[in-house]
């Protein structure tokens, strides 16, 4: 639905519903511009995941498959769960001194698998995986009240007030079948097919208000939202080699291929009380359209990892590097409405994603430190694969991260149990998303935004199990 009045040109207009909706379709926190924001794996976990070229447990079927074959017990089974607290501060997010903050505690089950029974393919290694690729449940709310002057032809100053809403729920299942076996007495290949099913949905809404003593009034009112559901399917294949003291790993994954995807989308626009054009006319803009059954396409980037381990008998030093390629823009939702009213080109319904190539390292290290008892730490970075600038319509994740782990496991019989604590944190210069204090009717009382900064993040406790099977 479309309707304007007031004489208001269609170019001024459409250039003012342009500014408008390029801001609502800024801001979500998806996160998944990170690669490396989940460790997999009990003692894989606890090293920041630094082990593509020294993986012993069940988390290879994600890191490397090449390497399920250096598992020996007839049967395992790891569980790993991360408790996270994650912090976002947008510093004058919505005009001076407001600032937007989002916190967000959760408790992720991030990686269960297996191996499956030996004898369905003798001298090979089946095992299955389930795993979180991207979670991330927030808000951000923020509200400003003050006296200004907003209104062109209203005497003095005004009360306004301006509110700004953003919500997001993002959830990235990975399912995986993998097949290992060796090839020489030091080399094993290995392949791991996943299913990925993603559900994200974003929904953000600007809300201003001005109002005089002499009864004029004006308000501006935006939302933005998105919702969808993918599937996809991809591959990973692996290889590993041992050179005492040292082991080597070499991954590929491949980009990712649609299976299904659906989805809606829906934006609305109202304006009121404003002069948008100069001419001396109040004009009247209410926009409003939603479509549904859409069809999703998200992509998922190829990817190449190394990484090396050096044993040195109580104390193993691993490394590991991952370059992530880029994905040009691309259309997640087309929502495009043929024939429809002059504003669609405007206002369509269209949701757009980009990628820029992405290169991470990660160093840990083990040691044991008695029997049965051993420690870990781990450092690695998590580089944005977002520019400041970038145009995406599903993640502004700009700024890089950096995680440090630490922790330890106890072994007894069958069971070994993990225990880590993490910290994360990153900062990056960033747009505003509104500015309430500077409204007036030249940006539709949303005011004219500035540079801003955000401060990101994260303390976070691991607990995990391994068991095996006799």
């Amino acid at each position: 639905m479309s309707r304007t009045t007031g004489g208001v040109s269609w170019a001024r207009l459409s250039f003012i519903l342009c500014l408008l909706l390029a801001a609502a379709g800024k801001t979500t926190l998806a996160g998944d511009a990170h690669y490396w924001n989940h460790p997999y794996g009990t003692e894989s976990g606890l090293l920041g995941g630094t082990v593509v070229g020294g993986v012993e447990d069940v988390s290879a079927a994600f890191y490397n498959p090449g390497a399920l074959t250096r598992i020996h017990e007839p049967g395992i089974l790891i569980n790993v769960d991360v408790y996270k607290l994650q912090t976002i501060h947008l510093k004058h997010g919505i005009g001076s001194g407001a600032d937007l903050r989002a916190r967000e505690f959760a408790s992720t089950p991030v990686l269960t698998a297996g191996v499956l029974p030996r004898d369905l393919l003798p001298g090979q290694v089946l095992a299955y995986s389930i795993l979180t690729r991207h979670s991330f449940n927030g808000s951000l709310y923020g509200r400003k009240r003050a006296t200004l002057d907003v209104l062109d032809d209203s005497p003095g100053d005004e009360e306004y007030v301006g509110e700004y809403l953003f919500e997001t729920n993002l959830q990235e299942i990975w399912g995986g079948l993998s097949w290992s076996c060796p090839v020489h007495e030091k080399v094993s290949i290995g392949a791991t097919a996943f299913l990925a099913v993603r559900s994200h949905r974003v929904r953000q809404e600007s809300l201003a208000q001005a109002y005089s003593s002499t009864a004029d009034s004006a308000v501006t009112n935006t939302l933005d939202e998105a919702e969808y559901l993918n599937l996809r399917t991809l591959f990973k294949v692996g290889a590993a080699a041992d050179i005492a003291p040292f082991t080597f790993g070499l991954t590929l994954t491949s980009g990712s291929i649609h299976l299904y995807g659906d989805g809606s989308s829906r934006r609305n626009v109202s304006m009121l009380g404003q002069d948008l054009d100069d001419d001396g006319t109040e004009d009247t803009v209410v926009n409003n359209d939603r479509q549904k059954g859409l069809n999703a396409k998200y992509r998922s980037p190829f990817a190449v990892a190394v990484g090396a381990t050096l044993d040195l008998d109580t104390i193993r030093v691993y490394f590991s590097a991952e370059w992530f390629g880029s994905l040009s823009r691309f259309r997640v939702m087309d929502g495009t409405t043929p024939g429809a009213d002059p504003l669609a080109g405007s206002v369509d319904l269209d949701v757009y994603h980009e990628c820029n190539a992405v290169f991470n390292v990660g160093l840990g290290v083990s040691m044991n430190i008695v029997k049965s008892l051993d420690g870990y730490a781990s450092f690695r970075t998590d580089f944005s694969a977002l520019e400041e600038s970038g145009d995406s319509d599903l993640a502004f994740a700009a700024w890089d991260v950096y995680h440090l782990l630490a922790g330890v496991t106890f072994e007894r019989e069958q069971t070994k149990l993990c225990l880590g604590f993490g910290f994360s944190f990153g900062s990056c210069p960033f747009e505003q998303v509104v500015n309430f204090s500077d409204p007036d009717e030249s940006n539709a009382l949303l005011g004219t935004v500035n540079g801003s900064h955000v401060f990101y993040r994260s303390y976070e406790i691991v607990l995990g199990y391994t068991f095996k099977f006799r």
